[in-house]
């Protein structure tokens, strides 16, 4: 019987990311729009589904941070501007970050590269943005810049040197923050055995198991 159940804890919290992105790729498609699933937030939550699906902690990490740092904050505040939005929107934008975020609880530690990689996400799907998806969809702001902000100059470029330079700023800040928030509770965690209470989750008498937080994947 436990053999039977055990992996399901594993496996529904990248079940339930990768159901939510399915939901919102479905209403994407439903409206012509499936391009837009290319933006840096839903790429993030690709990453977290994956990391722990196949438990590479940095992975969740990468995916976690630029949501919370970056993709949440901008949603918000496209949101109060723009005064539009969708359920399968607030979904994918709130459920992959809180699940990611359970993962990293369980998790000793992450790469401390972690920030560089997220910045590298967006920066990598700019141009990927303009080859796939066309321009009216203005994906990852690659064509131009904010509808907002595009009285204040056309340029794309403007746009992108702006939104890099407030990641190298936001990202680390973010990565310390939720390094010092989170309390890791175990070696493994979501991203062994999901805190099922394997002998990776032991604490000993003198403190957390294992060789020093490395992170296991």
């Amino acid at each position: 019987m436990t053999a039977r159940t055990t992996p399901w804890p594993r496996l529904w919290p990248s079940v339930l990311v990768f159901g939510v992105l399915s939901l919102h790729a479905f209403s994407k498609l439903e409206r012509g729009h499936l391009g837009e699933m290319l933006w840096a937030c839903h790429v993030a939550s690709l990453l977290v589904g994956l990391g722990m699906l196949a438990r590479q902690a940095w992975l969740v990490a990468t995916g976690t941070l630029f949501h919370v740092g970056v993709g949440l904050p901008a949603y918000i505040l496209d949101v109060v501007v723009l005064r539009s939005t969708t359920v399968t929107s607030v979904l994918v934008h709130v459920v992959p970050p809180l699940l990611g975020l359970r993962a990293l609880r369980r998790e000793q530690a992450w790469p401390r590269w972690t920030p560089l990689a997220a910045g590298a996400l967006y920066l990598c799907l700019i141009p990927a943005s303009r080859w796939l998806t066309a321009p009216a969809l203005n994906v990852n702001l690659a064509f131009r810049p904010w509808a907002p902000l595009a009285t204040l100059s056309p340029s794309p470029c403007v746009s992108w040197l702006g939104n890099l330079a407030a990641m190298a700023v936001l990202l680390p800040l973010c990565d310390r923050w939720v390094r010092r928030w989170l309390e890791p509770v175990g070696p493994l965690g979501p991203l062994g055995p999901l805190g099922a209470g394997g002998a990776g989750g032991a604490r000993g008498p003198g403190g957390p198991a294992g060789a020093g937080g490395a992170v296991h994947g």
